[in-house]
């Protein structure tokens, strides 16, 4: 992977480049230089554990000061900033963009959709919950990563149009789809992004995935079972337990060559 993004970047720029894995970044970092990509730590779930470390990522909010030897800015799921209880009502705002934001990190929330997940104080408008992000009287995160770009934009646009009630220290906020607007049409597919694109979205991510000969794609997940139609192809033979990815089986891209991942269609996560 490392010797592709160093290719890719001889023709394409490349502004940000994320990970889960901090020794993603501990080994590429100093072979792209001061020049190279903004590196964005990605954090999983609380629970889990980040592999090069071993503690869980829960462990490693607390310090930032570690994160930002290695990355300017970090992406998380919103619940690390507007936490809900078992009722799916809003709990107290937590302080994590504050203390990211004295270290120097950009904070990036994921996890936003129109159409589930909504905390109930937010009366299922999606716009409001964005807006809670952008500006409460208190933090504003540094973007968004959202199923529905346009969605997101318009927050964007209801923000600038707020006047003397917005935060004075609001910057450049971006607006990031994920997969391409994966709300709208199966996540990374030209549709997926040419929407994203029509939509206002800032940043086009691209999640990246290797076949067995060394072909780079973009498909959300390693494992081709949670984004195509694999399940139904000669290829489920080849499915394998990998621990340091799932404790459950998967068939991972890796295990195909290209040639036999083109066949495949890609399916909306259920």
């Amino acid at each position: 992977m490392s010797r592709f993004l160093l290719s890719v970047s001889k023709t394409v720029i490349i502004d940000y480049l994320s990970s889960p894995e901090l020794k993603f970044f501990r080994d590429i970092g100093s072979r792209f230089g001061k020049t190279g990509p903004k590196f964005v730590f990605r954090f999983l779930e609380k629970d889990e554990v980040e592999v090069s470390t071993n503690q869980t990522y829960g462990s490693l909010m607390t310090n930032l000061t570690f994160i930002k030897m290695f990355a300017s800015g970090v992406l998380v799921p919103k619940s690390y900033i507007w936490p809900v209880d078992e009722d799916q009502y809003l709990l107290p705002h937590t302080t994590f963009v504050q203390d990211a934001h004295k270290e120097g990190l950009q904070v990036y929330a994921s996890g936003f959709a129109n159409d589930f997940d909504l905390a109930y104080n937010y009366s299922y408008d999606p716009l409001a919950e964005y807006l809670s992000f952008m500006d409460n009287g208190n933090f504003s995160v540094d973007g968004v990563v959202s199923d529905f770009p346009l969605t997101a934009s318009s927050a964007v646009d209801c923000f600038s149009h707020l006047g003397s009630t917005a935060s004075s220290t609001q910057g450049d906020f971006f607006v990031i789809s994920k997969n391409g607007a994966s709300g709208d049409y199966p996540g990374c597919s030209d549709l997926a992004y040419s929407k994203a694109i029509e939509d206002g979205a800032d940043i086009i991510d691209c999640a990246i995935q290797m076949s067995s000969d060394g072909i780079p794609f973009c498909l959300n997940s390693s494992n081709l079972l949670e984004g195509t139609n694999v399940f139904q192809s000669p290829f489920i033979n080849r499915s394998s337990t990998v621990p340091e990815i799932a404790p459950h089986a998967g068939l991972y891209s890796f295990s195909l060559r290209w040639t036999e991942i083109k066949t495949l269609r890609r399916k909306f996560p259920i």
